[in-house]
């Protein structure tokens, strides 16, 4: 069996020039199924046919390549710099590189603020409806006063120990009566007031956390709108970014015309010429 080798298809410098006009054209970067119709014209024009992953991975080298020249020649300083078409090219696929990739971590921290928003709108939520179950419990159970078990405790001391002995010939014989000591009527009463005094707290208390959480969820909403609006301002850039380009892209195309143009006319003009001289010479002769 003849096995057959597969030959590996080479870029030239028409190769580069067409792929990079094709993804300024056709923006792949946005619309990554355009890649598909980028093959085929690729395939229509330098008659090569190139995969998508190669066209990718030419495009990435061809920016890196531009990337690291054009900052050696930044650096470098009193020397003109001649753009070409490949340098323009390159480096309006890179601001659409650029703007893509801003937009993409612009919609991102969207998407995250919005997720801690709501997380803390429920937990905020659920935490106030456990607040509200322990005060309402607190509120219907009864008080119970610690004057009250000292006076039952009492009562129930003196029926145990029954009635007392009797003391001799003149000692009185009725049974003494348990007295009931109870504490101060003050006291019952600052003990009340001063567990009214700790429900009035903890609901000031949740009072306020629920106004600071207001506060906060207000705060980030109106961080996400802020987030919004920059987002359509970065939109907005991308869109004259785009634009820029694109008139960029087609006045160097027509530039590239009349350079065509100019040459053909001026081939016409030699040829012309030379069939003169021609012409004059053989007359002469």
């Amino acid at each position: 069996m003849q096995q057959r080798t597969k030959q590996r298809l080479r870029f030239t410098d028409h190769d580069d020039l067409t792929l990079l006009r094709e993804v300024l054209g056709q923006n792949p970067i946005e619309n990554p199924s355009v890649w598909a119709i980028i093959q085929e014209n690729m395939l229509s024009v330098t008659k090569k046919n190139f995969s998508v992953r190669s066209l990718r991975e030419h495009l990435e080298l061809l920016i890196k390549l531009w990337l690291k020249e054009f900052k050696t020649l930044k650096n470098l300083s009193g020397i003109e710099v001649t753009y070409t078409e490949k340098d323009t090219l390159c480096e309006s696929i890179y601001a659409l590189k650029c703007s893509q990739e801003k937009e993409k971590n612009v919609k991102r921290n969207i998407r995250i603020s919005r997720k801690k928003g709501l997380e803390a709108r429920d937990k905020f939520a659920s935490s106030s409806n456990d607040y509200g179950q322990e005060y309402e419990s607190s509120e219907d159970a009864p008080l119970l006063d610690f004057q009250d078990l000292a006076f039952i405790e009492e009562v129930e001391n003196s029926s145990l120990r029954g009635p007392p002995e009797r003391s001799g010939v003149g000692s009185n014989l009725n049974t003494p009566k348990p007295s009931r000591v109870l504490g101060p009527v003050r006291s019952r009463k600052r003990k009340t007031n001063t567990q009214r005094q700790g429900l009035a707290y903890l609901k000031a208390y949740d009072k306020n956390q629920h106004e600071n959480k207001k506060k906060e969820l207000d705060l980030e909403e109106r961080r996400l709108a802020l987030e919004e609006r920059r987002m359509a301002l970065a939109e907005k850039q991308h869109s004259i970014t785009e634009y820029e380009i694109k008139k960029k892209f087609e006045l160097e195309e027509k530039k590239l015309d009349l350079e065509v143009e100019f040459r053909k006319d001026l081939t016409k003009i030699v040829e012309r010429q030379e069939r003169l001289i021609h012409f004059i010479v053989s007359k002469n002769n």
